[in-house]
């Protein structure tokens, strides 16, 4: 009579305890079954979590270090820009040093002709042209230095 109350069996009474096992069985199965989905299904939003907090962090570094690489590039832009200032005033100064030589030659080269001078008079014993000669050379000198009385 027992096996008329039980939903799904159909069969005879002696198999009847082998389908309560069974039906016991698979009940504990279907546990099994839910708390491994449940246990997986949060072992799967751990990892999405963990994924979508690593994607977060790896936009910010890349954030961070577009920003770094514009900074930078910003102040290369200016070091370059100053090497170049750097450059032509470089170039200025070489000119300069450049005409400095030539003027210098000339000097020279005008302080050999009076030095001559001065010695063909000395020969004459001509003092009164020595002396005018002397002051010559000294208003030319002053007025060669005018120029540069400034960079000095």
């Amino acid at each position: 009579m027992a096996a008329m109350f039980e939903p799904d069996y159909c069969g005879p009474v002696d198999d009847l305890q082998e389908h309560r096992q069974q039906l016991q069985s698979d009940s504990v199965n279907w546990k099994d079954c839910i708390h491994r989905w449940k246990r997986s299904r949060e072992k799967w939003r751990r990892e999405a979590l963990s994924l979508q907090q690593q994607t977060f962090e790896a936009a910010r570094s890349a954030s961070h270090w577009r920003e770094r690489s514009g900074l930078t590039q910003a102040e290369l832009r200016k070091a370059r820009e100053q090497l170049t200032d750097w450059h032509r005033e470089t170039q200025r100064c070489r000119e300069a040093a450049r005409q400095w030589k030539c003027e210098a030659v000339r000097w020279r080269e005008m302080a050999r002709a009076w030095k001559r001078q001065c010695c063909d008079l000395l020969e004459q014993k001509d003092d009164q042209q020595i002396a005018q000669l002397s002051q010559a050379r000294q208003r030319h000198c002053a007025e060669l230095r005018q120029p540069y009385a400034s960079t000095w």
